[in-house]
């Protein structure tokens, strides 16, 4: 009976914490050919800030992290998105020109790959899709 009693309360809890997500309809673009970021690299080490390097002597001591980059599209913009990891973990099972879900909270968006595992990403940039819109002048009568 205490058994059931904790499991119901672990379950309970365990629910109460998972964040409940907006899952959207995406597709994940090629990072090195597509029309919104023409230079994304898929992984890179080279171009993070100093922060993520350690300088002794004037030599560089390269850290245990890989950044991934993904092009994320839905229906109203494009997205670059960053995840770190290190250079031992698996990368993702993410492949490029499929259909994705993915959610967005303020500066991050999780992606979930091809086993339903959540993945959490830092947004680069954004760029606004043209969303084709009704002429003002096409409801004018003619003159």
């Amino acid at each position: 009976m205490k058994v059931r009693a904790a499991l119901l309360i672990a379950m309970l809890a365990t629910s109460a914490w998972a964040k409940d997500r907006l899952w959207q309809d995406g597709s994940l673009l090629d990072t090195r050919s597509n029309k919104y970021f023409s230079s994304a690299d898929a992984s890179s080490e080279a171009d993070r800030p100093p922060s993520s390097q350690m300088f002794t002597n004037a030599q560089t001591v390269q850290t245990n992290i890989v950044y991934d980059r993904y092009v994320v599209e839905s229906g109203e913009a494009v997205y670059l998105v960053e995840r770190a990891r290190l250079k031992s973990a698996q990368p993702s099972l993410l492949r490029p020109y499929l259909s994705i879900k993915f959610a967005m909270d303020k500066k991050k968006i999780w992606l979930l790959d091809e086993k339903g595992r959540e993945m959490e990403t830092t947004i680069l940039k954004r760029i606004d899709k043209d969303v084709a819109r009704p002429s003002i002048t096409a409801a004018l009568p003619a003159r």
